[in-house]
């Protein structure tokens, strides 16, 4: 949770004038288009992602491990075959007849301190809009620093054209963004799994959300600030 903004405080915000729908059993905010940075006629802008701070939320009790996040995001930024911006980790625990499968939906983490973006030599990794990390292929001079800084593997290299020798990565669909749309995978979840929103609007569904549960996030003591939460865990975190 964001410094400066407590528990009590999400709380008390959550119930001062905020007309609220009840989807799923999860609220979020009537009227909110895409991420909270458009407007009801879907224009949009960079200059409206001034100020915001991109974060999403993934609900592990709702996803129902389908995968529809991974081919939607694959068929959005059309990416190779076997490639992946949308991943996830999956692991098998317990012991016959207690097996249980454990399914976490994974993506780039866009830190607020960003590994990455304070190892890459040529500014090709760089916080960009709605503080997003996003990547150059102009500049990128495929030296791979940042993909060995990244501590969630998030980070590929593509050696087929058209980006050919040179880094990539999820960068949140901000192409849609632009237009008032949310990221593919969240669109594509049957679930709706995947809230997306901004930290720095205290009315925003993920605020909601991370005032109404005990968040969590992978790798979160190497002190990067990810900006992926997980809910309806734990997501054992150990293990990985």
């Amino acid at each position: 949770m964001r410094k400066g903004i407590t528990r009590r405080k999400f709380l008390k915000v959550g119930g001062v004038g905020v007309v609220m729908l009840a989807v799923g059993g999860t609220a979020f905010r009537a009227g909110e288009v895409a991420l909270g940075i458009g407007n009801e006629s879907g224009e949009q802008g960079m200059t409206e992602l001034a100020g915001k701070e991109l974060a999403m939320v993934i609900d592990l009790q709702r996803c129902i491990a389908c995968k529809r996040c991974i081919s939607a995001c694959r068929d959005e930024n059309n990416l190779r075959e076997g490639h992946h911006w949308a991943c996830a980790i999956e692991r098998k625990v317990g012991e016959p007849p207690n097996v249980r499968h454990e399914f976490i939906p994974t993506l780039c983490n866009h830190c607020i301190d960003a590994p990455c973006v304070r190892g890459c030599p040529v500014g090709a990794m760089y916080k960009g809009p709605g503080g997003l990390t996003m990547w150059d292929s102009k500049k990128c001079i495929g030296c791979r620093y940042c993909m060995i800084n990244c501590p969630y593997s998030m980070i590929f290299f593509n050696e087929t054209e058209p980006r050919k020798g040179t880094v990539e990565k999820c960068h949140f669909c901000y192409h849609r963004i632009r237009e008032g749309k949310p990221p593919a995978c969240v669109e594509a979840c049957p679930a709706k799994a995947r809230i997306p929103g901004d930290l720095n609007d205290p009315y925003s569904n993920v605020n909601q959300l991370l005032g109404r549960f005990r968040p969590e996030r992978l790798k979160e003591g190497l002190g990067y600030k990810p900006k992926v939460f997980y809910i309806g865990g734990p997501i054992h975190e150990d293990r990985y």
